[in-house]
């Protein structure tokens, strides 16, 4: 699957959850499906990315892998289609975590 797959599958599936969330507010069971279903998801997504990136992709910091010590590291990360895709997800997971909890 490429990159453009997974961040339009990850942009869908976070607009879908922000759409029940508008449409059936102040339910604890949606709030418990969403919170545990759907920001679950983005960050199970997330996690696995990462550790793609990490640890069998190369074209980051010496080792291969990105390089989270630098501001030139983490730059390069998001230079990258893979990194850009990891850090949109963790941003949909974590604003949707938010709009739940607000």
């Amino acid at each position: 699957m490429d990159w453009e797959t997974i961040f339009s599958l990850a942009n869908g599936f976070a607009m879908i959850a922000w759409i029940v969330l508008l449409l059936a507010p102040r339910r604890e069971w949606l709030f418990t499906l969403l919170r545990d279903g759907a920001v679950g998801l983005l960050c199970l997504a997330y996690a696995a990315i990462l550790i793609y990136l990490m640890f069998f992709a190369t074209g980051g910091g010496d080792e291969g892998g990105p390089d989270f010590t630098t501001l030139q590291g983490v730059m390069a990360l998001f230079a990258t289609e893979g990194g850009t895709t990891v850090g949109w997800i963790h941003y949909l997971a974590f604003d949707l975590f938010a709009g739940l909890w607000v």
